[in-house]
């Protein structure tokens, strides 16, 4: 209990967030958010954005991007460099990477080791570098995540509702991995349609009694997408966990 709950921005299309990043910013406020996770576009916005979280009660928690954007062919860009150094001003305490689908051994050992540099990376600058799982990581069953903890750098941002639709057990992920889990994104779906929380066929309730196993200040709530309007979904999502008593 006493969580802090942010949203992941991408409920409101992530093109809408790179063209103003505020109406967005604003409806997250009034569904009753503590922070908010978005892609690590908005920071083109960095003069309007210092303006509104320094007149706003909104934490800036979390960037997400493709390693790739950041590294190529094991040399880090310049742009993450001047990511970082922007994340610092701003005290954003989380970067958040994924990966696409790794059909080959050596695809696999490549976006490990592209982790671990930008992992080494963050760590120096007191950033936390998590791995967002989807469910194509499991095609080999744990063999990229028992590879990723090798770095204790590298976090894993566990998404509960991608976790359930690879029909891996919650309990038995975290219990493996409890060391590493720094992030949690909490999402409810079924097989093929992402929900409010408490309206899939995740049993969320117990889900979410299974996560406080791990002492977290911050919980994400992620939606990919919707058929409800965005504040709406969000909103929805937000009683729900209110009713559980975060």
């Amino acid at each position: 209990m006493g969580k802090k709950i942010a949203i992941q921005a991408q409920l409101w299309d992530n093109a809408n967030l790179e063209n103003d990043f505020t109406p967005i910013f604003n409806e997250i406020l009034e569904a009753g958010y503590d922070g908010v996770e978005c892609r690590f576009t908005v920071m083109k916005q960095k003069s309007k954005l210092k303006d509104y979280l320094k007149d706003h009660s909104l934490t800036l928690l979390g960037l997400h991007a493709h390693p790739s954007v950041f590294i190529e062919n094991g040399e880090l860009k310049n742009e993450f460099y001047s990511l970082l150094h922007d994340m610092k001003e701003f005290h954003i305490p989380f970067l958040l990477v994924s990966g696409h689908p790794t059909p080959t051994e050596e695809a696999q050992l490549s976006l490990v080791k592209s982790l671990s540099i930008l992992a080494d990376e963050c760590q120096k600058n007191n950033i936390q570098l998590v791995y967002h799982n989807h469910d194509f990581e499991f095609a080999n069953g744990y063999e990229l995540f028992d590879r990723i903890i090798d770095n204790q750098n590298i976090g894993i941002a566990l998404d509960i509702g991608w976790l359930y639709r690879a029909n891996y057990p919650l309990d038995e992920f975290i219990s493996k991995y409890t060391n590493q889990i720094k992030y949690f994104h909490i999402k409810d779906t079924t097989k093929k349609e992402w929900k409010e929380l408490g309206t899939g066929t995740v049993d969320i309730v117990k889900a979410i009694a299974t996560i406080e196993s791990i002492a977290m200040e911050w919980w994400t709530v992620e939606q990919d997408n919707s058929v409800l309007p965005p504040f709406e979904s969000a909103n929805k999502s937000r009683e729900f966990l209110t009713k559980l008593g975060y």
